[in-house]
């Protein structure tokens, strides 16, 4: 290996680590946007509950479940979001290889779940809003 070359490998490490940090601020601009707009929606739901009966009440008690189970989902995506962190971070800082794979792997899965909750939590608030909108429509 030459002297040249590692410069190179210095700077792709570090292009590496600002685009995780990138990629890091990101999720958590999205999960707080996902939990902010669903408890709006859900909220909203429950303030206007009494002028929203004449339009089905079986969509407006569908659509706050919904909102309901978009905020539990975005709350424990925030959760595992800082455990996908601190596990990252602890996997960085072990030198033992088996311990280093452990925590690394406790990391991807719930770097894995947290994604999986962040979709869950937009896929039912989109569904709520649509029962809504065709169970009000409809009347």
């Amino acid at each position: 290996m030459k002297r040249d070359d590692i410069p190179d490998i210095e700077a792709m490490q570090e292009a590496r680590e600002q685009n995780r940090e990138d990629l890091f601020t990101n999720e958590s601009f999205a999960i707080g946007a996902v939990l902010a707009v669903s408890a709006v929606v859900a909220f909203s739901l429950l303030n206007q509950i009494a002028l929203l009966t004449g339009g089905g009440a079986w969509a407006i008690l569908l659509a706050l479940t919904a909102a309901l189970f978009a905020v539990g989902c975005s709350a424990v995506a925030a959760l595992f979001r800082h455990e996908y962190k601190k596990w990252q971070v602890k996997s960085m800082l072990v030198r033992e290889p088996g311990e280093h794979r452990r925590r690394a792997r406790l990391a991807k899965i719930f770097r894995k779940w947290m994604r999986r909750l962040m979709q869950a939590s937009t896929a039912l608030l989109v569904v709520g809003l649509v029962v809504l909108v065709i169970g009000v429509w409809r009347v």
